[in-house]
C-alpha cells in the first residue's frame, strides 16, 4: 500500500525467501463485509466478529490490535484479492459459527506464489537474508532508518518511516514459555524465521 501510494519501499527479509508463516498456511483469512461475503448476502456486525475472534483466544489478545485487525478485515481480504492477485475460492464457517473464512486458491503456497508475483512487478527493493536489529532514532525521537546484519556485514538503511512487519515466535520455545507459560515442554513450531525478533 506505502508503494502504491508513491513512497520508496525497501523491505528487509531475515531468511532467504519471502513468506514465512503464511507459505505453511491454511490458506485462510478471516474477515467480514468483503466483497465476497457481500456477494454471498453475508453479514456481520464488529462485535460479533471482535467476541468471536476474542473467544477464540480465552480472551488473551490485544483488545486494541484485535479491534484494528477487526475494523480492517474486510479491505484486507479485498486488497488481497484485487491488489495482490488471490483468490479467494470460498467463504466458510470456521474456528467458531461466522463464515467468515476465506480459502485462497492454492492454501498457504498460493498466497505465497501471489505475493512474489506483486513484489515482481513493483520497484520494491527487496533484501534477503538480511535481519533488522535496530530501530535508528532522531535527537528528537522520530524515526530515521533501520541497522541491519546481512552475513558479517552490518547495513544501515535511512528513512523516515519503519513498518515492523514481524512478531510471530512459534519457532522460538524459550519465548513461547516466558509469553505463554502453559506452553512449557513444547518444541518450536512452524515456520523457522518465526522467532519473535519484533516483539
Amino acid at each position: 500500500s506505502a508503494y502504491d501510494k508513491g513512497a520508496k519501499v525497501v523491505l528487509l527479509e531475515k531468511t532467504a525467501a519471502i513468506g514465512g508463516t503464511t507459505a505453511t498456511s491454511q490458506g485462510l483469512a478471516g474477515g467480514y463485509e468483503s466483497q465476497f461475503t457481500k456477494a454471498m448476502d453475508v453479514h456481520y456486525t464488529f462485535e460479533e466478529m471482535y467476541q468471536n475472534l476474542m473467544n477464540n483466544a480465552s480472551y488473551r489478545l490485544d483488545p486494541a490490535l484485535t479491534t484494528i485487525t477487526v475494523e480492517n478485515s474486510g479491505e484486507t481480504i479485498d486488497w488481497m484479492a484485487d491488489r495482490a492477485g488471490m483468490e479467494v475460492y470460498a467463504v466458510v464457517p470456521g474456528y467458531g459459527p461466522l463464515t467468515m473464512m476465506h480459502c485462497i486458491k492454492d492454501a498457504g503456497l498460493g498466497m505465497k506464489a501471489a505475493m512474489e508475483k506483486t513484489l515482481a512487478e513493483t520497484t520494491i527493493d527487496l533484501q534477503l537474508n538480511t535481519k533488522a536489529t535496530e530501530i535508528l532514532m532522531n535527537a528528537d525521537g522520530s524515526v530515521k532508518g533501520v541497522k541491519a546484519t546481512r552475513g558479517n556485514d552490518t547495513v544501515y538503511v535511512y528513512a523516515d518511516s519503519v513498518v515492523i512487519a514481524t512478531g510471530g515466535y512459534a519457532y522460538n520455545p524459550e519465548l513461547t514459555v516466558r509469553l505463554d507459560p502453559e506452553k512449557e515442554g513444547t518444541m518450536g513450531i512452524g515456520w523457522e524465521g518465526a522467532t519473535g525478533d519484533g516483539i
